[in-house]
């Protein structure tokens, strides 16, 4: 039985049509949650339920994690371009995924 290489493309698209849908549903979905966080925040500060003021650990949090960023910026990076960001098919499944995730 002979290899058909019809077949190897169909897989590989199928297989990178999924991963670009999930990845879409789950950047829709870790967008809403972010979205429903900072509006949750926004809500007790006007409120008064929560004070924004900046005291000496708030600021030292912050500014460990500005430190922190450029390090997961790089391996954000890696990860990004393990992904196939210019394959058609993947760019139709991440639309997909997040438009009706």
């Amino acid at each position: 039985m002979a290899f058909d290489p019809t077949l190897g493309i169909t897989a590989l698209s199928a297989v990178t049509f999924t991963l670009g849908l999930l990845i879409g549903v789950v950047t829709k979905r870790a967008l809403k949650l972010a979205f429903a966080i900072v509006s949750l925040v926004v809500l007790l500060a006007v409120t008064g339920y929560v004070n924004l003021a900046l005291n000496e650990a708030t600021t030292a949090t912050i500014l460990r994690v500005f430190y922190q960023a450029p390090a997961l910026t790089g391996r954000a990076t890696e990860i990004a371009s393990a992904l196939p960001l210019s394959s058609a098919a993947f760019l139709i499944g991440v639309t997909l995924g997040f438009w009706k995730g």
